[in-house]
C-alpha cells in the first residue's frame, strides 16, 4: 500500500461525515428548544443546499384534508414560485411533489421542459429557471404521508447516489420534526397522541426524569440499544445501558442540561446486550414547565459509528505515514554510514590479515592482530544490521526450513545466552519452508535471542517455538498481510517485560532501554526490517514483570529446502593475467592491488570511471578481469562496464559495493562473466572471485575460440 496517497479519500469522506452530523445536530437542537416548525424545516433545507451546492430545496406539507400541499419551508426558492405552488392538489400528474405524495415513492424529473408530470406547471417553473426536480415523500412510521422533500436544479440532470442519501437522511429528520410539531399540538388535547409520535419517530428518543430514570423509550431506541422498553423503563439509564467511561461523559452532559436549563450534546459508546458496540451522539434538551422548572430531559440519539470509524482509520493512517517517513529517513542515513564503514573495514580487516601472515605463531603481535581482526568482524556484523535495516543489503533468496535454521544455531545460541538461562525449543514436526536469505534469517534469530537474554540478567527461561498457521482475512489485516498459510516463529522470555510506551517504540532504530554504551538499539529494528523485506510481519506481546514474546510470520511456500553449505577460509590461489582495478577509495585500492600482485596478477589502477576509460584506450586488449566499485564520483562502475562491454561483450567483471546491493546491477543467475563482491570483503574472497572468472574465461575461450577484436575508438 502507498501510505502517501492512502489517507486522501478517507480524509474527504470523514470531513463530509463530520459536517453532515454537525448539520443534523443543529436541526435536532432547533427541535429540542422548540423553534417553530417552519424554522426547523428551513434549517434542514439549508443543510442539504450546503452539502449539494447549486440546488434549492422545498419541504411541502400535506394539509389537514390530505388533498393539497402547502409550503413548509423553501428558504432560497423564488418567492413568486413558492406562492404559486402553495395549495397545489395531490394527484398522479401534479408536478414532482404532488405526484410523489400520490405515489408514495420518489419521483425524479430530470427535465421539466419535457416531462408530462409538469404539463400544468411547466411554464411557471421555466419562468423561474427551474429545469430539474426530484421529490421524496415524507412518510411517518405509522404509514401516513406527511409531505415531500423537493430538490430543484436550474440545469437538466439526474440525482447522484450521494445526493439521494443526503435527502433520505433529511427526510428522516423532517419526519421527526413534523411529528414533534404535531405531537406538541396534540399534547394539548391528548397525551396519547404525543406518545404515538415519539414511538414512531425514526430516531431513538429517550425520556429521562430529574434522577435520570427512563420515562420514554421509543421503538427506534429499542432497535439501537437492543433493549426492550419494559427492560429499561423506571430504571437508571446510564447505569443500565452504559459502561463506566461512557457513563461519566453522559452524566456530565445530563447534569449540564438539567442544571443550566440549556440544550447540551455529547458522544458516548454503547455496548449492546449482544456484545456489539456503537458510537452515539446525544442531543439533550430540558423539558421546561410553565413555572420555569425542569421536568426531566429529552435525549435524541444519532448513530455516528461510521464517522468515528473513519476518524480512527484516518488517525491510524497518519501514524503509519509518519512512522514510514521516519524509518525511511533513518534507513537512508544508516545505509550511508554503513557504506563508508564498509570501506574502512575492508582496509582494516585486509591489512590485519596480511600482517598476520608475517606474525610468529603465539607471539604477542599475532594475539593483538587477531583481536583487531575479531573487532573488525564484530563491526562488520553491526554494519550488516545497518544495511539490513536500510534495506540495502544484498539478499540471496532460497528455500529454507525454519526448523533447520534454529537447530543449526542451537549450540551457538546456548553459548550466547549463558548457563544462567535455560533454552527450550518447541519445533514443529512438519517441515516449515520459507523463501528467505539464510544470513538474514540467522541474524533475525540471533537478534531475538540476544534481546531475550538481555531481559533476563538474573536468569530465566527462553522458549523458541515454530509452527505453521493459516491467517484468515481479519487476522491477516491486523498484521497488514495477505490471508493464507504462514510459518510462525516465537521467542518468549521470562524477563522484566516492557510497559506499553516501551513496546510501542521497540522496533524504532537506535531506541534502547540499556545504559549508554551497552546497546545499539538495532536488534529489534533489524528484525523488523528483515520481516518486512521477506513480506512478513513481526509483533510484540509483553507485560512488565512477566516477560515478552516476539512473534514472526513469514509466508509459507511449497518445495524442498536447500541444505546448508559449509564454507571456510582456503589458501589464496595464485594466478596470471591482467586485472583492471577501479576504486575511488585509495586505501581499499592499494590493499586490493597488493593482494592481487602478491598472487601473481598484473594490476592496472584507476580512481574512477573516467580515468579508467583513458587507460582502457591503451591497455584494453590486455585486460582479463575488471574489478570495479559500483558507486564512484564522475562515473560509477555500472556505467563504466556498459561502455567497456560495448567493446568486449564477454569481459569478466567483479562488481564491489559497500552497500552490498547487487539488486542495483542487471545481473542474471546464468551470467558467467559477472560476479559480485560485498564490502567489507576478505582477501580470500577477492582472489577467489578474480580467479574464478579468469579460469572460466579460459575454459570458454578454449571451447569457443574467436578472433581478437581490436578496441574501438572511445
Amino acid at each position: 500500500m502507498n501510505l502517501n496517497t492512502f489517507p486522501n479519500t478517507l480524509i474527504v469522506e470523514a470531513s463530509r461525515a463530520i459536517s453532515r452530523y454537525a448539520a443534523h445536530q443543529r436541526v435536532l437542537e432547533a427541535m429540542a428548544i422548540r423553534l417553530p416548525l417552519g424554522q426547523v424545516l428551513s434549517r434542514l433545507a439549508l443543510t442539504i443546499e450546503d452539502a449539494a451546492p447549486g440546488c434549492c430545496c422545498a419541504i411541502m406539507l400535506v394539509d389537514e384534508s390530505g388533498t393539497h400541499t402547502y409550503t413548509g419551508a423553501a428558504p432560497t426558492l423564488p418567492a413568486a414560485f413558492t406562492s404559486a405552488i402553495d395549495g397545489v392538489p395531490i394527484g398522479p400528474a401534479m408536478g414532482s411533489c404532488g405526484t410523489a405524495i400520490w405515489r408514495r415513492e420518489r419521483v425524479v424529473v430530470s427535465d421539466i421542459a419535457n416531462d408530462a408530470l409538469w404539463v400544468d406547471y411547466r411554464a411557471l417553473a421555466l419562468a423561474h429557471q427551474l429545469r430539474a426536480c426530484w421529490s421524496t415523500p415524507i412518510v411517518g412510521s405509522d404509514g401516513a404521508v406527511l409531505g415531500s422533500f423537493a430538490v430543484y436544479y436550474s440545469t437538466v440532470r439526474e440525482p447522484q447516489q450521494s445526493e439521494i442519501s443526503l435527502v433520505d437522511d433529511a427526510v428522516s429528520l423532517a419526519c421527526v420534526a413534523i411529528g414533534q410539531q404535531r405531537a406538541e399540538s396534540s399534547m394539548r388535547v391528548s397525551e396519547a397522541h404525543y406518545r404515538a409520535v415519539v414511538e414512531t419517530a425514526p430516531s431513538p428518543i429517550v425520556g429521562l426524569d430529574a434522577d435520570e430514570t427512563v420515562t420514554e423509550w421509543n421503538q427506534a431506541a429499542e432497535s439501537m440499544f437492543g433493549r426492550s422498553r419494559d427492560s429499561v423503563l423506571t430504571r437508571h439509564f446510564s447505569q443500565t445501558c452504559l459502561e463506566a467511561d461512557a457513563r461519566a461523559t453522559f452524566e456530565r452532559c445530563f447534569s449540564q442540561s438539567h442544571m443550566q436549563r440549556t440544550p447540551s450534546s455529547c458522544e458516548t459508546e454503547i455496548l449492546r446486550p449482544d456484545g456489539t458496540r456503537r458510537w452515539v451522539m446525544w442531543s439533550m434538551s430540558p423539558i421546561v414547565t410553565n413555572d420555569n422548572g425542569v421536568d426531566g430531559l429529552l435525549a435524541i440519539a444519532q448513530d455516528i459509528t461510521g464517522r468515528m470509524d473513519a476518524e480512527a482509520a484516518m488517525r491510524r493512517s497518519e501514524q503509519q505515514l509518519r512512522h514510514s517517513q521516519k524509518m525511511e529517513a533513518v534507513g537512508r542515513l544508516a545505509g550511508g554510514i554503513a557504506h563508508d564503514f564498509n570501506n574502512l573495514l575492508t582496509v582494516i580487516h585486509g591489512n590485519t590479515s596480511l600482517a598476520l601472515l608475517d606474525s610468529a605463531k603465539g607471539s604477542l603481535q599475532e594475539i593483538a592482530l587477531e583481536e583487531v581482526r575479531d573487532a573488525s568482524a564484530r563491526a562488520t556484523s553491526l554494519t550488516r544490521q545497518l544495511l539490513t535495516f536500510s534495506r540495502r543489503e544484498s539478499v540471496e533468496l532460497q528455500l529454507l526450513d525454519l526448523n533447520v535454521i534454529v537447530e543449526d544455531l542451537r549450540r551457538m545460541l546456548s553459548r550466547l545466552i549463558g548457563e544462567h538461562i535455560q533454552l527450550e525449543t518447541e519445533l514443529s514436526s512438519m517441515s516449515l519452508v520459507v523463501q528467505a536469505d539464510r544470513t538474514n534469517l540467522e541474524q533475525l534469530v540471533i537478534n531475538l535471542v540476544v534481546n531475550a537474554r538481555d531481559a533476563m540478567q538474573d536468569g530465566g527461561v527462553l522458549n523458541i517455538m515454530t509452527r505453521r498457521v493459516t491467517l484468515d482475512a481479519e487476522a491477516a489485516a491486523a498484521l497488514e498481510l495477505a490471508a493464507g498459510p504462514y510459518v510462525c516463529l516465537s521467542a518468549s522470555d521470562t524477563g522484566f517485560g516492557m510497559d506499553e510506551e516501551t513496546r510501542a517504540r521497540a522496533f524504532e532504530p537506535f531506541f534502547t532501554t540499556k545504559p549508554s554504551g551497552e546497546g545499539t538499539g538495532l536488534g529489534l529494528a533489524t528484525v523488523y526490517a528483515i520481516a518486512a523485506r521477506h513480506e512478513g510481519a513481526v509483533a510484540i506481546e509483553s507485560q512488565p514483570g512477566i516477560g515478552t514474546t516476539v512473534t514472526l510470520w513469514l509466508p509459507a511456500v511449497a518445495g524442498i529446502a536447500a541444505t546448508a553449505t559449509i564454507s571456510g577460509e582456503h589458501p589464496m590461489q595464485h594466478g596470471t593475467g591482467t586485472v583492471f582495478l577501479v576504486e575511488d577509495e585509495v586505501a581499499v585500492r592499494h590493499l586490493a592491488r597488493r593482494v592481487l600482485v602478491a598472487q601473481g596478477y598484473r594490476v592496472l589502477e584507476a580512481s574512477n570511471g573516467e580515468e579508467a576509460l583513458q587507460l582502457w584506450k591503451e591497455f584494453g586488449p590486455s585486460v582479463d578481469v575488471v574489478v570495479t566499485d559500483v558507486v564512484m564520483p564522475k562515473m560509477g562502475g555500472q556505467a563504466l562496464v556498459e561502455i567497456l562491454r560495448s567493446d568486449r561483450p564477454d569481459l569478466a567483471v567483479v562488481f564491489c559495493s559497500g552497500y552490498s546491493d547487487n539488486m542495483l546491477l542487471p545481473m542474471r543467475e546464468d551470467d558467467v562473466h559477472t560476479a559480485f563482491l560485498a564490502k567489507p570483503f576478505t582477501l580470500n574472497a577477492l582472489v577467489e572471485r578474480v580467479s574464478r572468472l579468469r579460469n572460466q574465461k579460459r575454459v570458454l575461450d578454449s571451447a569457443y575460440p574467436s578472433p581478437r577484436i581490436a578496441p574501438c575508438p572511445l
